[in-house]
């Protein structure tokens, strides 16, 4: 699929919503709130936690399950409104590319048998390690 043109209108949005890089945004609260009845003081610390909101049943049916064929994917793996990346577009374009360029010199990319995905704690998605094996594309250097 990643190799048909046109495959990041689709696949690219449900890879950011399913696996978004930045998981969360640090913010202080500037007002007395309540949230879903747990108060929040004016000066404390809250997190948004993007993450969450791109697995949220109500927005999307199958919300832990990776599905190309979403009709409609409102996800905020760049922040919303306001606070929406403004560098998402390249963000998008780099993806791509990389993608695309790594898809000329492999194929059958996969993790190494035996691998255990870690994260390394913060509020970016970031693995640890991610050991993979790939057979070579055919006159590829």
């Amino acid at each position: 699929m990643l190799r048909t043109p046109g495959w990041e209108r689709r696949a690219l949005d449900e890879f950011l919503r399913l696996d978004t890089p930045v998981a969360a945004l640090g913010r202080v609260a500037i007002q007395d709130a309540t949230l879903h009845g747990q108060p929040i003081r004016a000066g404390e610390r809250v997190d948004v936690y993007f993450a969450s909101a791109n697995r949220d049943e109500h927005v999307f049916s199958t919300p832990d399950r990776m599905d190309f064929g979403r009709e409609r994917n409102p996800h905020v793996a760049f922040g919303l409104g306001v606070h929406r990346c403004i560098g998402m577009h390249l963000a998008r374009l780099q993806i791509k590319v990389a993608l695309e360029e790594m898809l000329t010199r492999a194929t059958r990319v996969r993790l190494l048998p035996g691998t255990e995905l870690r994260r390394r704690p913060g509020v970016a998605q970031v693995y640890e390690s991610l050991p993979i094996e790939f057979d070579a594309v055919d006159g590829a250097a």
